[in-house]
C-alpha cells in the first residue's frame, strides 16, 4: 500500500473491517456466552466445539498434508458467506491464503452441494462477499 494514498488507504480499510468484523452482540448474550459460530456441518465436531467455529476468535487448524485442511477453510467460507435462507451466515469472510491454494470454484461447488445455493444470484451474493 506504499503508492496509495491517504483517502484510499482509508476507505480499504473500512471496506475490509466492514467485511470482517463479527456481527454485534449484546452484553446479555456476551454475559450468557452465547456466541456466533459457523458451524461446520460435521455433526460431532459441532457438538465439541458448542456449535462449531466461534467468530471473533483465532482458531488454528494442523494436520499433516493432504489432511483436507484447505478443504475445510473453503467449506467455512462458503457457510459463513452463504445466505441466511441457505443456513449460512451471510457475513463477509477475509481469507488469507499463504499458499496460493484459495479456488473461488471449490468456494461455489461447496456452497452447491452442501449448503444447497443454486441460484446464480445467491451464488454471486456469496461470491461477492470473500474477499
Amino acid at each position: 500500500l506504499a503508492d496509495v494514498d491517504r483517502t484510499t488507504a482509508k476507505l480499504l480499510q473500512t471496506e475490509v473491517a466492514q467485511a470482517i468484523c463479527p456481527r454485534p452482540q449484546c452484553a446479555l448474550d456476551i454475559v450468557k456466552g452465547k456466541r456466533i459460530t459457523i458451524p461446520t456441518q460435521i455433526p460431532t465436531l459441532d457438538d465439541s466445539l458448542r456449535g462449531g467455529i466461534h467468530v471473533g476468535h483465532v482458531t488454528e487448524l494442523v494436520g499433516p498434508a493432504g489432511a483436507g485442511k484447505t478443504q475445510f477453510c473453503l467449506s467455512l467460507a462458503a457457510t459463513a458467506a452463504a445466505p441466511a435462507t441457505h443456513n449460512g451466515l451471510e457475513t463477509g469472510v477475509l481469507y488469507v491464503d499463504t499458499e496460493r491454494r484459495f479456488s473461488a470454484s471449490r468456494v461455489l461447488e461447496i456452497a452447491r452441494t452442501r449448503l444447497n445455493v443454486t441460484d446464480h444470484q445467491d451464488a454471486t451474493s456469496l461470491a461477492d462477499r470473500i474477499a
